[in-house]
């Protein structure tokens, strides 16, 4: 699904070791399919064709989900395994990339994680930049407290310099939802968050910091307590157009905090 798009500016004349493509942009590399992951063990969704079912595996274990279309975000489709309701999926992809956000049983120790893959080669370009815009969905999970969850959703831009072979984004319009039926919670918010500047490496991937984002509840008055943040992804698409990420961010206020799970899919 091409919801979502790029724009390419200002692309200069590139070096002379690099390729040309045939359509003339000079190319700095080309790398080929891979996947990264945050989170225990990496995830693989397949649709049933002609069904609203998705077979999830992961750690070996294959589950049956089921669609639960109320929960979709943008390119994000949401789905529930029907036996152990607490698990759950959302699943963003496109014919060059993909990401999972997967919430196993919220058990003690059982933390959500993010699989990001490109599919095919891309070629990155040598100079220029481009901005990528997309969705952005997460799962929200509590340290010590009680197992309260919720989930979060945002607009994400992720900003390329292919000249300077750097990385750098946000996600802003964030709302923290209720995970029993999606809809925003009128108390409490989360505050826009920065992606840091990143590297761009030798793969086509990147990985960074993060600043801001904070969340805001009642009974948690100040909005200033610490958020510390990562996250890392991949550039896809045959000419770089898309990208897909994974993000984690602690919040601590204190009683264990909260830890927030996210996937960011640009470009589909």
């Amino acid at each position: 699904m091409m919801r979502h798009g790029f724009v390419y500016l200002g692309l200069l004349a590139a070096v002379s070791a690099c390729s040309s493509s045939g359509g003339g942009t000079e190319i700095r590399r080309s790398v080929t399919a891979d996947t990264g992951q945050t989170g225990p063990a990496p995830v693989t969704v397949t649709e049933e064709t002609g069904t609203d079912r998705l077979l999830v595996q992961t750690d070996g274990v294959l589950f049956e989900f089921s669609e639960v279309a109320a929960y979709n975000n943008g390119t994000f489709v949401a789905a529930r395994n029907p036996t152990a309701r607490e698990m759950a999926v959302f699943e963003s992809e496109s014919d060059a990339s993909s990401v999972v956000l997967f919430r196993p049983n919220p058990a003690p120790g059982n933390a959500p994680s993010i699989t990001y893959s490109r599919l095919g080669m891309t070629d990155i370009p040598a100079a220029g930049s481009a901005t990528l815009t997309g969705d952005y969905q997460a799962f929200f999970q509590s340290g010590t407290l009680a197992p309260l969850s919720y989930l979060a959703s945002g607009d994400a831009a992720m900003v390329v310099n292919f000249t300077d072979e750097s990385v750098a984004g946000s996600i802003t319009n964030r709302q923290l939802r209720d995970l029993s039926d999606n809809s925003v919670l009128p108390t409490g918010g989360l505050a826009d968050l920065t992606l840091d500047m990143a590297t761009l490496d030798d793969a086509g991937g990147f990985s960074g910091t993060t600043t801001g984002g904070a969340l805001t509840l009642p009974g948690f008055p100040d909005p200033a307590f610490e958020v510390l943040g990562t996250y890392s992804g991949l550039l896809a698409g045959e000419t770089a157009d898309e990208a897909v990420a994974g993000v984690t961010l602690t919040h601590n206020f204190g009683f264990g905090g909260m830890t927030e799970y996210g996937a960011i899919a640009a470009g589909h």
